[in-house]
């Protein structure tokens, strides 16, 4: 779901431990999204559309604006109510957690960060909370497309870790997965939806546009450090990329 891509305007409201015996209750719609772990229990969601339940080890994600009736036995989870800029899908969703211990252990810590409220809590609890928007994503991947993308993670790691050096090549990446130039542009392009050579090139007009933002780095320079070894190539590519020459962005971020 495109909530698992957000990367900006996130922000935690409440992380909360509920348990109870019995609930059969009508929800109105709410200003916000939830995100719940099942401990324990068996309950079963009507938004009027859609019904559907959650057990033991189910995460629970609900829109917000969206109402639904909820009907439950014995029930032990960790909700986080969160906002996000996000079109919310029309429906809530439940999906089966592929690593229960994992899952649970990351909304027990972003409960007892929460609940403790020491110095740091919140990011914390953020840092948390993007740890498990980065395991449902990895759930939500196809069997094949997750088995492609864990065959080039020594590749992918090498480019996240060299990506502005601008020797690196592609000849490399394949040689530490082992695998040949075709195979390995072939399982990149299935998980990550593009070419590795327009992949690196989006990481270093990233990074440029961060160096430029500080106002230390000149446009040459900027280039240089992200990758860019023809500084004319970097200022077409940054131009097409942000809308505006890499000199002018200077002048705006600064």
């Amino acid at each position: 779901m495109d909530l698992l891509r957000t990367r900006d305007s996130v922000r935690i409201l409440a992380v909360l431990e509920l348990d109870w015996r019995h609930n059969d209750t009508t929800v109105a719609p709410r200003p916000f999204h939830a995100l719940s772990y099942r401990i324990r229990g068996d309950a079963v969601f009507s938004d009027g559309k859609t019904k559907r339940r959650a057990t033991d080890g189910s995460l629970l994600y609900m829109p917000k604006n969206t109402g639904y009736h909820l009907k439950t036995g014995e029930e032990k989870l960790i909700v986080i109510h969160f906002e996000a800029p996000q079109a919310p899908p029309s429906s809530f969703e439940i999906i089966e957690s592929g690593n229960r211990e994992r899952t649970e252990s990351l909304f027990a810590t972003a409960a007892d960060a929460w609940n403790k409220k020491e110095p740091g809590y919140y990011h914390r609890a953020m840092s948390v909370l993007y740890k498990i928007f980065e395991q449902m994503e990895r759930q939500s991947m196809p069997v094949e497309q997750a088995k492609g993308q864990r065959r080039i993670e020594p590749g992918v790691k090498y480019l996240h870790e060299h990506f502005s050096d601008p020797d690196l090549d592609i000849p490399t990446l394949c040689a530490l997965c082992g695998v040949s130039d075709t195979y390995f542009r072939r399982l990149f392009g299935a998980a990550y939806h593009t070419t590795p050579l327009k992949y690196i090139r989006r990481l270093r007009l990233e990074y440029a546009a961060e160096l430029l933002q500080t106002g230390l780095y000149g446009v040459e320079s900027a280039a240089g450090k992200s990758g860019f070894a023809d500084p004319k190539y970097f200022s077409a590519a940054f131009k097409a990329k942000y809308g505006v020459a890499p000199s002018s962005f200077k002048g705006l971020s600064g």
